[in-house]
């Protein structure tokens, strides 16, 4: 990746301008280089003293090297500004769930989501995975792996940021199955490209256990739909969003050691 962290500060100060403020020390806990987990299943653990304990899932080295012949394109792109899904955003009854979570579904294949730093952050007894816009099969390997490390058949987590906004081509039924989780989070005003994806929330509501949460940042008529009292009673789980849409939402997640 020689050169980008250089072209990276470059495209910070071009789209942020003078707001850009300092440069902060790059990757530090990985000696100034790039963050890759290796190969697939890979995982880096990062203790933190006296902090929470971090463990990277992605991306891997075959990600970065992606990007790395894609970059120059990627740069370009980034300035001219990324072109919004222009498709009208049509909403189809949600009704059965597990014909919408059946539809076939490409993999996300843009350099730059599987390039995404996704974290596993756990402290104090809970756990929380942070997504980013990781490649589902990637987030799924590390997960697995982390999994597999500890003995475990699945790593179950509290919370799960869901990776990509909630896209239909992130989130697979392999990924959620290795980390089952209490609460799912969507971080997304779907202005651009129309997320969460119906196919991707009945995933999760079927995968889930019991008594699952979905958390919105943004009341939209797409995640409203979620909310439905006779959806949420067929199903099995609850929605939150927002009490203030100016503060998001707050989740706390209870320590347990």
């Amino acid at each position: 990746m020689e050169g980008s962290v250089a072209q990276g500060e470059s495209l910070v100060a071009a789209l942020l301008g003078e707001s850009a403020g300092p440069v902060l020390p790059w990757n530090r806990a990985f000696g100034g280089g790039p963050i890759d987990t290796g190969d697939e299943f890979g995982f880096i653990e990062v203790p933190v003293p006296d902090g929470p304990y971090i463990t990277v899932l992605s991306p891997t080295n075959e990600r970065l090297v992606t990007l790395e012949r894609e970059w120059s394109e990627t740069i370009e792109q980034a300035r001219r500004g990324w072109q919004a899904d222009m498709r009208p955003d049509v909403l189809e009854p949600l009704g059965d769930l597990a014909a919408v979570a059946a539809h076939e579904t490409t993999d996300d294949t843009t350099a730059p989501n599987g390039s995404s730093i996704a974290l596993l952050i756990e402290h104090r007894g809970a756990r929380a995975v942070l997504g980013a816009d990781a490649f589902g099969a990637v987030l799924g390997g590390g997960l697995k792996g982390v999994a597999d490390h500890r003995g475990l058949r699945a790593l179950e987590v509290d919370a799960f940021k869901l990776p990509h906004h909630a896209s239909r081509r992130n989130v697979t039924e392999a990924l959620l199955e290795v980390a089952p989780a209490h609460h799912y989070l969507v971080s997304t005003n779907g202005d651009t490209y129309h997320h969460p994806d119906d196919e991707a929330l009945a995933r999760v509501v079927l995968s889930a256990p019991d008594g699952p949460t979905l958390w919105f940042n943004y009341r939209t008529q797409r995640t409203a739909r979620w909310a439905d009292p006779q959806l949420c009673e067929r199903y099995g789980y609850s929605a939150r969003f927002p009490a203030d849409p100016e503060t998001g939402a707050v989740l706390e997640l209870p320590a347990t050691a």
